[in-house]
């Protein structure tokens, strides 16, 4: 069988179901095996490992998941696809393949179903939707997701591992970085595809850990406060969801941050200290 990572094989899916790849889904299509496998090799996917493949497109990536893994779980939002997943994925009994928006799933509720605590999150999305995906897996508080591996564009995922201060700090750089490890695997050229997008990628892998200083679910409602406009100054965003303005100021000031300072230039350990000092006002409620 000839791997589906290439051009020939995926050019003949292509013509043979009378498709093209759809611009409106940012769809690009990996056509280089050697890439496919070193993503595999470098993500150390097991036996024990139930991995939930998010936009698998015609399974470049999912029929070398599905020789290493105890399940494959695929969710594919284009319906002219999943027929071709159906087949080219025939030969394996443990791949799961669902024509959902994973944006609509309840992905809690997907989580807790599924009995293993060795899972994994595998993607190659579309890059304007990358950021709205990784912030719901974060949300998670199951502790069963070990780590993410996602194909983004190769500056955002840059930005993401550094995690700089200033304009380049982002609510899921922020988030990231206190609740995951993160590593660049692999960087992929942008000829590497079919079509051909304008810039090059960058495959990161998010390797989760416990941060027992930080309440997950007041943290993320924090951050997402903070951040809800970016040019807006902390105080202003908070002020947003807290109705009282004293209480948004005397929260800042003992926190020791400047009312006119925006979320972009603030420190982790300032977003984990304001997490924890609204965490003791019983008044405040960011939901």
């Amino acid at each position: 069988m000839l791997e589906i990572a290439t051009l020939k094989k995926t050019d003949a899916l292509l013509k043979l179901n009378n498709l093209s790849p759809k611009k409106s889904l940012g769809q690009n299509f990996l056509i280089n095996p050697l890439i496919a496998e070193d993503i595999i090799k470098k993500s150390s996917l097991n036996a024990n490992n139930v991995v939930i493949e998010i936009g698998p497109g015609l399974g470049a990536l999912s029929e070398k998941i599905a020789t290493l893994v105890k399940k494959l779980i695929c969710y594919e939002i284009d319906s002219d696809l999943v027929p071709i997943l159906k087949e080219e994925l025939s030969i394996f009994s443990n791949v799961e393949i669902y024509n959902l928006d994973f944006l609509k799933v309840d992905f809690k509720k997907i989580i807790s179903n599924i009995d293993s605590n060795e899972i994994v999150i595998i993607s190659n999305l579309p890059y304007y939707i990358t950021s709205e995906i990784l912030l719901k897996i974060f949300q998670d508080d199951s502790k069963k997701i070990k780590k993410v591996i996602t194909m983004m564009q190769k500056e955002v995922g840059n930005k993401i591992v550094k995690n700089e201060k200033g304009k380049n700090q982002s609510e899921l750089a922020v988030l990231a970085n206190v609740f995951a490890d993160t590593k660049i695997l692999k960087y992929v050229s942008k000829n590497d595809f079919l079509p051909r997008p304008k810039i090059d990628s960058i495959v990161v892998e998010f390797l989760f850990s416990n941060n027992e200083d930080v309440n997950k679910d007041v943290f993320i409602k924090v951050i997402k406060t903070v951040f809800a406009q970016r040019r807006k100054t902390i105080y202003n965003n908070l002020n947003k969801k807290i109705s009282n303005k004293e209480i948004s100021e005397k929260i800042l000031n003992e926190c020791n941050i400047e009312l006119s300072q925006r979320a972009e230039n603030l420190d982790i350990i300032k977003f984990i200290e304001l997490t924890q000092k609204i965490s003791t006002y019983k008044e405040v409620n960011l939901l």
